[in-house]
């Protein structure tokens, strides 16, 4: 059989093609529960689907987090009454793989990010204030694939910031929530 450049051409466009219609979008929405403080928040995530292959996947992800936090406080023997309101933002990049075992879909990946902290006081001014972070984390979870284009799914994320705490157990993320795939 003679190759020719047609053939090589054809063969080409075919293998492209053959790889974009895989490739897919998502947009991920969660509930986000963590061990630090704030504890409770939303998420919200973007992926591309960068693997050739229709059963595995390789995928880029693009996520924020916001969590937020009002809590009271009364000192004791002096009638002090007070609000502080904590927020933190994060923002990561990552890379998941993913296998497609019928309905469920495990993955993990490894990513890094940045958090901005901010806390406000209403009556101790030396308690407000900021900070901010570069981390690394690593993830695990699982979606279903019930419905073609929407797949809840349950993760775990855990996070560090130095070498000395690498994957720390009382660091980490649930995140509850769903994507729509496009």
């Amino acid at each position: 059989m003679k190759i020719t450049t047609k053939t090589l051409l054809i063969c080409s466009l075919l293998m492209f093609f053959a790889a974009d219609t895989y490739a897919q979008m998502a947009v991920g929405i969660s509930y986000e529960n963590r061990s630090e403080n704030p504890t409770n928040g939303f998420g919200l995530h973007f992926e591309k689907d960068i693997s050739p292959l229709p059963l595995i996947g390789l995928n880029i992800r693009l996520h924020g987090s916001m969590y937020s936090e009002t809590y009271s406080f009364t000192l004791e023997g002096v009638n002090i009454e007070g609000e502080n309101e904590d927020k933190t933002y994060e923002i990561g990049l990552g890379l998941l793989g993913s296998v497609s075992a019928g309905l469920a879909v495990p993955y993990a990946g490894v990513g890094i990010g940045y958090e901005f902290f901010d806390r406000e006081s209403t009556i101790i001014e030396a308690a407000s204030g900021s900070d901010n972070s570069f981390f690394y984390y690593g993830v695990v979870g699982v979606g279903v694939s019930a419905v073609p284009f929407l797949r809840p799914f349950i993760e775990y994320r855990y996070k560090g910031v130095t070498s000395d705490d690498f994957m720390p157990s009382d660091v980490g993320t649930w995140a509850f929530g769903v994507q729509l795939r496009f």
